[in-house]
C-alpha cells in the first residue's frame, strides 16, 4: 500500500506545481472572472487531496507528528475564522483567503515515506524544474536584449494592467508575475540544485549558480542577488577552485551588463524600497491597533491607504502584516510551522547545507508581501519547503552527511 500512496502523492505534488507555474494568478486572470483570480482551485482541491490521502494512509494509527500538525492545522484555523468573522468578511472572501493562507500548509506535512519512491519523484522533478527555469531565463535575457518587449507582450495577452505597470522599470516580468514572484522561483532553482547534487546526484556543476545569478540580476531583485551571492560563499567557503570559477562568472555577468539594472536601484532607491520609512511615518500619524487573539482581517493594511498614502506598503513584510491582520498568537504559531520547527529539524540532523538553502528561502518570502497576498505565492512557498523537508528526510536516513 506504501507504493500506492507514494504514486499518490507524487501525482499531487506535481499537479500542485504544475497549477504554480502554468496557471498562475495571472494567467487565470485571462481565462476567469475577476473575483476568482486569486483562488487556485486546482492546488486547494490537490492539498485536499493530499491530506486525504495521508488520512487513509495511517488510518486511525496517527503519529505523535500527525497530531501535533492537525492540533496546530485546527487551532491556526479557529484564530483565522475568529478573525475574518470579527471583520464581518464574507463567506466568498474568507474561502477565498482560507485557501491562499492555510490550505498550503497541508503541503509542508507531505512525505514520500519510501526513499526510493522519493528519489525517482525528486529526479522527474528536477528535470522538470531545471527545463522551467531554463524557459524562464530565455525569456528574461530575451526581454533585456529587446528592451522588454516581450514583457509588454505577454501583460498584453494576459489583460494585466498591473503587469504592464511593472513593465516600464525594466524589470523580468513573467507569466509568473511580479519581478520578485520570479525571483522565488530562480533562488528555489538555486537551492534544489544545491541540495540535489550533495544527496542524490553527486556530480558538482557551476551551471545552476550561473543561472540563478543571472535571471535574479534581470528581476532586479536586491534581496535575491546578496542571497544567491551569499549563497554561493557559504556553500563553496573551503573550496577555492569553484569561489574562484564563480568570481570569473560575476565578472563576467558584470561586463555583460547583468549588473546595471541593480546598480541603478542601488543607487536611486533605499534599500527597503520606501517600505521601512513608510513605517516610520505611518507610526508617527496613526496607532497601529495589534491584539493577541484576533487581528483587523484579510485586506485592512489597504484600508490605511485612506489615512496614508500608501500606507500598505509598510506592512510588506508578512511579520508586520499577519499580526495585524490576524494576530499575534495566529503569527506566532505560523512561523513556527513555516520556519521555526524545519530550522530545528536541519539543525538537529546536522544538514547545514539544507539549513543554508532553507535561510535563503525563507529570507527570500519574507522580504515582500507575497505571503500576505493569499494568491499562489503561500502554495509555491509551502511546496519548495515540501520538497526540501523530504529531502532531509531522505538524507537523514540513508546517513548522507
Amino acid at each position: 500500500m506504501t507504493n500506492k500512496v507514494d504514486r499518490l502523492k507524487s501525482k499531487g505534488l506535481f499537479i500542485v506545481i504544475l497549477s504554480l507555474c502554468f496557471g498562475g494568478v495571472y494567467i487565470r486572470g485571462a481565462f476567469v472572472p475577476e473575483q476568482l483570480v486569486a483562488f487556485n482551485a486546482i492546488a486547494f482541491v490537490e492539498c485536499s487531496f493530499l491530506l486525504i490521502v495521508g488520512f487513509y494512509e495511517k488510518g486511525i494509527k496517527l503519529n505523535y507528528m500527525d497530531i501535533k500538525f492537525t492540533l496546530i492545522f485546527i487551532s491556526l484555523t479557529a484564530l483565522f475564522l475568529l478573525t475574518e468573522l470579527f471583520a464581518e468578511k464574507s463567506l466568498v472572501s474568507i474561502i477565498k483567503c482560507y485557501g491562499g493562507l492555510l490550505v498550503p500548509l497541508i503541503l509542508v506535512h507531505v512525505r514520500i515515506k519510501e526513499l526510493e519512491n522519493f528519489q525517482v519523484f525528486f529526479v522527474k522533478f528536477m528535470k522538470f524544474f531545471n527545463n522551467f527555469i531554463g524557459v524562464l531565463l530565455i525569456l528574461a535575457i530575451a526581454g533585456y536584449l529587446f528592451e522588454n518587449k516581450i514583457a509588454i507582450f505577454t501583460a498584453t495577452i494576459l489583460k494585466s494592467s498591473q503587469l504592464m505597470s511593472i513593465v516600464s522599470s525594466r524589470r523580468f516580468v513573467s507569466f509568473l508575475g511580479h519581478p520578485l514572484y520570479n525571483t522565488e522561483f530562480f533562488v528555489a532553482y538555486f537551492g534544489l540544485n544545491a541540495v540535489y547534487q550533495k544527496y542524490l546526484d553527486k556530480k558538482k556543476s557551476f551551471w545552476y549558480v550561473l543561472i540563478s545569478l543571472a535571471g535574479v540580476l534581470l528581476t532586479g531583485s536586491k534581496t535575491g542577488i546578496v542571497l544567491i551571492l551569499m549563497g554561493t560563499l557559504m556553500l563553496n567557503i573551503s573550496n577555492l577552485k569553484w569561489l574562484l570559477t564563480y568570481l570569473v562568472a560575476v565578472v563576467g555577468l558584470y561586463f555583460g551588463g547583468f549588473f546595471d539594472l541593480i546598480i541603478s536601484r542601488l543607487l536611486n532607491e533605499t534599500l527597503t524600497t520606501g517600505r521601512s520609512e513608510k513605517w516610520i511615518e505611518l507610526i508617527n500619524m496613526v496607532d497601529i491597533d495589534i491584539n493577541w487573539f484576533y487581528g483587523n482581517g484579510h485586506g485592512s493594511v489597504f484600508e490605511l491607504n485612506d489615512i496614508v498614502r500608501r500606507a500598505s506598503a509598510a506592512f510588506e513584510y508578512p511579520f508586520k502584516l499577519f499580526p495585524y491582520e490576524f494576530g499575534i498568537i495566529f503569527t506566532i504559531i505560523l512561523y513556527m510551522v513555516l520556519f521555526v520547527f524545519p530550522a530545528y529539524y536541519f539543525l538537529k540532523r546536522k544538514q547545514y547545507t539544507i539549513l543554508v538553502i532553507f535561510g535563503m528561502l525563507v529570507l527570500d518570502v519574507n522580504s515582500y508581501n507575497g505571503l500576505g497576498l493569499y494568491q499562489d505565492h503561500m502554495y509555491t512557498y509551502c511546496f519548495f519547503l515540501c520538497l526540501i523537508l523530504n529531502v532531509s528526510r531522505y538524507a537523514h536516513l540513508k546517513k548522507i552527511i
